[in-house]
């Protein structure tokens, strides 16, 4: 295309990194890339200097000098969103199931060791009615 000058493709669930091409579109007077899934640093060069942060709101895996610094890894492409924070949470929930079941456990034992020891115990009694206790 050589001449578009509002580009919307907001809340289209798009993946990826923003293409560098499109900065080079000197028509560009608006972009709208808000709330899909892009991921990477946002070109900074051409009609991307123009744009400001609300252009990219909703993707939280971008990065820029006007959203948030890029972390390790994301400047070089080598980003994978979110592998870490969803490994963090597998971690802890498991972490979390097994002292559940160690308490549970721990817990069992010492009710059926308290309800052992209040246990009713039967013994022989025998009578014997003329016999005299000495």
């Amino acid at each position: 295309m050589r001449i578009l000058n509002y580009l919307n493709l907001s809340r289209n669930h798009l993946v990826g990194s923003i293409p560098s091409s499109i900065s080079t579109m000197q028509s560009l007077t608006s972009v709208d890339f808000s709330y899909n899934n892009l991921l990477g640093l946002v070109p900074g060069t051409g009609q991307f200097s123009y744009f400001n942060y609300t252009s990219f709101l909703g993707n939280p895996d971008l990065c820029s000098p006007y959203l948030v610094p890029c972390k390790d890894g994301i400047a070089n492409g080598t980003h994978q969103p979110h592998v870490k924070g969803s490994l963090t949470v597998v971690i802890g929930l498991l972490l979390c199931s097994i002292i559940f079941v160690v308490a549970a456990i721990i817990k069992a034992r010492s009710l059926k060791k308290a309800s052992e020891s209040r246990a009713w115990k039967l013994t022989d009694l025998e009578y014997t009615p003329n016999k005299k206790i000495t």
